[in-house]
């Protein structure tokens, strides 16, 4: 809804911030590369669960690409593998739950 929007908003307002892409002072680009994880998360879910499973897949899509956009080479595999055990956990529970 709402809500969801907004901290969408909110989340490519901050890792697109110039800052942000010019000087890694206080690793603050990894930071914002970090306020993508959970909403990639939230999307793996909903390819899997929800009502819509090609918009979630379309929200997967960006969400990865903004993570690899903002940046930080520590932040990258360690989401994709939360992202792989996430589907894969999710994935195998759902077909034992059926």
């Amino acid at each position: 809804g709402a809500l969801a929007g907004g901290a969408l908003i909110a989340a490519v307002a901050f890792s697109f911030n110039h800052f942000l892409r010019r000087d890694h002072v206080n690793l603050v680009a990894y930071g914002a590369a970090h306020a993508w994880i959970p909403w990639m998360l939230l999307a793996a879910d909903g390819v899997l669960n929800g009502a819509r499973p090609a918009r979630s897949a379309g929200w997967l899509a960006l969400c990865l690409s903004l993570l690899f956009f903002t940046g930080g080479l520590y932040v990258i595999p360690y989401a994709c593998l939360a992202l792989t055990l996430w589907m894969l956990a999710a994935g195998v529970l759902a077909w034992r739950g059926r």
